[in-house]
């Protein structure tokens, strides 16, 4: 899947969930706090993995396992604002990159 089918999908999504969460004057600030609640469970499940947490230590694989559905519930609200301002992110993914690799290297070589 692309970043462009990524993000088309998420929009089809991101509808309905914008029904169900009634009449905001601001979706974009309920996804932002979303985000911010789901990078928490980001940390509680890095935490649980490497530390040990209240339940005791993760397993790797369940772990892991667990990252990865709280890592899309990050991305998926940020995707949804990027479609709320018709932000096409598949270019700026590759120019952003590109920007990063050429800084690194230039960082390697001196």
């Amino acid at each position: 899947m692309t970043i462009k089918e990524l993000q088309k999908t998420i929009k089809d999504v991101d509808s309905f969930i914008v029904k169900k969460m009634g009449n905001f004057s601001n979706p974009n600030l309920v996804r932002c706090l979303k985000v911010q609640e789901e990078l928490g469970e980001v940390a509680d499940v890095l935490v649980g993995m490497e530390l040990g947490s209240r339940k005791g230590k993760m397993d790797v694989e369940t772990g892991k396992e667990e990252l990865g559905k709280e890592i899309a519930d990050v991305i998926v609200p940020l995707i949804a604002i990027a479609e709320s301002y018709g932000i096409d992110l598949e270019p700026i993914f590759e120019k952003k990159l590109k920007q990063d690799i050429e800084r690194y290297q230039k960082v390697e070589q001196n």
